[in-house]
């Protein structure tokens, strides 16, 4: 089956706090048209048959008028700028025009708000109650979001950024009240500013809050494999 993209792509990924990705899990199933998935395998692209193997699967949930992408786990990093070229290649040959990333990215700014950065950089930001404007020269630290928009700039491709100036919960601090209260935060704020750009899509919070779980017990049953693994390696 080709894989459909609407002229308005939703992305979310699995970013310091996975709340891109929840996020973009929310769509209220009413409002889905079509599910699909697209299989991306890194060793394909880069010729290294030692590359994790497993193809990653992104979820896609097609509206009326929009592609919800869901990347549930990045490649390492030396093979992102793979995945990011086969997912600009697939935006241009679906005729995208507009792509909207959503995020939670570790950054200079210290504040519980959404910031919404644009290219190309003309939005009236003043328009909306819930957003602020990302200063331009900020410097983000997350590759697989960098190396996106640099190639959304070569292909003239409009985007938009929702943005919150997140930090990394360990796995130990996950449990603590404090933590997941300031987690949900993240992921209420990212709905509100979400709701605020794209006004015709539904993203139900039992949702988001239901993919966050998931995606937390399976990275857990990784962690916990891994660490066997790594034991028994050097044992």
């Amino acid at each position: 089956m080709d894989l459909k993209l609407k002229q308005s792509v939703i992305l979310g990924y699995s970013d310091i706090n996975n709340a891109g990705l929840s996020v973009v899990s929310g769509v209220e199933e009413a409002c889905i048209v079509e599910h699909q998935t697209y299989q991306f395998n890194a060793s394909e692209n880069t010729n290294d048959v030692d590359s994790e193997g497993k193809k990653l699967e992104i979820k896609i949930d097609n509206t009326k008028d929009r592609s919800f992408m869901k990347i549930q786990k990045l490649p390492s990093q030396n093979k992102i700028i793979y995945l990011a070229d086969a997912l600009i290649n697939l935006f241009c040959q679906n005729e995208v025009k507009e792509v909207i990333i959503v995020s939670s990215i570790n950054f200079s700014i210290n504040d519980e708000s959404v910031y919404l950065g644009c290219l190309p950089d003309n939005e009236e930001v003043k328009n909306y109650e819930k957003l602020k404007k990302l200063p331009p020269t900020l410097k983000l630290r997350d590759h697989f979001f960098s190396t996106m928009i640099t190639l959304l700039k070569v292909e003239e491709i409009r985007t938009r950024c929702l943005i919150f100036p997140g930090k990394k919960i360990g796995a130990r601090e996950r449990t603590s009240n404090s933590s997941h209260v300031y987690e949900v935060g993240i992921l209420r704020l990212l709905v509100e500013g979400l709701k605020e750009i794209v006004p015709d899509v539904e993203i139900l919070m039992d949702k988001v809050l239901d993919a966050k779980v998931k995606k937390e017990s399976c990275d857990d049953i990784y962690d916990v494999e891994k660490d066997m693994l790594d034991n028994m390696i050097y044992m």
